[in-house]
């Protein structure tokens, strides 16, 4: 689908280096927003299938936590984007982590 919008020439111009990733940043925009539900539609490679979190109960609110493994893998790849730009697979890896 094409859409077509109008912004000021300063956000424009904040936006030109970025063009080749504004569905991302919309899309992002409306999830924090709560506009939109992430559709998760697959789970990130490296994620085990067996183990990879537990459900507790706290006040009878299930409460869903990743495995040691789990959030190591996520902190591995939240400290790599602090200090470098995560590949393309690695980026995509960390945001189904966040969707999740």
């Amino acid at each position: 689908m094409q859409l077509t919008i109008e912004v000021s020439d300063t956000l424009g111009y904040r936006l030109q280096p970025l063009r080749h990733r504004l569905p991302e940043i919309l899309e992002q925009g409306l999830y924090e927003f709560g506009s939109v539900q992430p559709a998760l539609t697959s789970l990130p490679f490296a994620l085990p299938l067996d183990g990879a979190i537990r459900i507790e109960l706290q006040q009878n609110i299930p409460i869903f936590r990743a495995s040691p493994q789990v959030q190591e893998r996520i902190e591995t790849l939240l400290d790599k984007q602090s200090e470098a730009a995560l590949s393309v697979a690695e980026m995509n890896e960390l945001t189904l982590y966040e969707e999740i």
